[in-house]
């Protein structure tokens, strides 16, 4: 606005008794200014309403965060743990050896299991044959449609296996594929078992294989005995210890846990 039209206005102005105003400064539109989002009031109150009580985002935070940590035991709580009938477990072992490690080792999870937990060795590893989506179009073979009937009507899983050329046996990866193109293992809980100080490559391998073909693998819920080179009758001696027998019954307990555990206290 120039000085003249200025004068001219105010002039005008003082003629029809009106009283002049000054004209308004403009407000300087900064960069930052033009580029900061505009929200209603009502915005701040409608954020709030929409956050989730500080105690369901604790609780939901603590049952992902039991899957961050590959080494330790840990026990979930569920409102749902009350069971009145028993959890059936089934254990596999992922040799065929009449004279196992890992098999003698879930004989004596068997023997030490708490009430309320029934665990079952499955011992036909051998049994079935190689896999081949060929033998799937027909009537499955007696010993496949046994293992995954097994499978099924569990509540949990628990395997234990050797190492053989660094990574998990033929005969476990074959039982394994077996199940991929069904729906007993989908939503199944899994967790480890390790019958000796090393296969840790194996553990590798084994656990990518199962967080592949189940949403509820258990990293967390793992124990390893130093059992290698002993013989059954031996290895049973030995997880009839109390400090053993304790081991194996704090182990299950969290697994029996991550069982009740419901998809939608896990994932919300």
């Amino acid at each position: 606005m120039s000085l003249i039209s200025l004068i001219n206005g105010y002039s005008i102005a003082k003629e029809r008794g009106a009283t002049p105003q000054p004209p308004k400064a403009r407000t300087k539109v900064t960069k930052a200014s033009r580029n900061m989002p505009i929200f209603p009031i009502w915005y701040p109150l409608a954020l709030k309403s929409r956050r989730q009580p500080a105690q369901n985002r604790d609780k939901k935070k603590a049952n992902r965060d039991h899957l961050r940590s590959p080494n330790k035991v840990f026990a979930m709580t569920s409102p749902h743990s009350k069971r009145s009938v028993p959890l059936e477990i089934l254990a596999i072992s992922g040799s065929a050896r009449r004279a196992s490690t890992n098999t003698a080792l879930l004989h004596a999870v068997r023997k030490a299991a708490p009430d309320g937990i029934n665990v079952t060795v499955f011992e036909g590893l051998g049994t079935l044959p190689v896999f081949s989506p060929d033998l799937e179009a027909g009537p499955l073979p007696p010993s496949v449609a046994a293992f995954k009937s097994a499978v099924a009507t569990s509540n949990g899983i628990i395997i234990s296996s050797p190492e053989y050329v660094r990574t998990l046996p033929g005969g476990l990866k074959n039982a394994i594929d077996w199940l991929v193109s069904g729906e007993q293992i989908i939503d199944k809980p899994v967790a480890l078992l390790h019958a000796s100080h090393r296969g840790d490559d194996m553990l590798a391998t084994l656990r990518l294989v199962l967080a592949t073909i189940t949403s509820r693998f258990e990293p967390d819920i793992f124990e390893r005995f130093a059992l290698m080179k002993a013989s059954p009758d031996e290895i049973a001696q030995i997880m009839s210890e109390p400090e053993q027998r304790a081991r194996i019954k704090a182990y299950l307990k969290a697994f029996a846990a991550a069982c009740d555990t419901t998809k939608e206290e896990l994932f919300g």
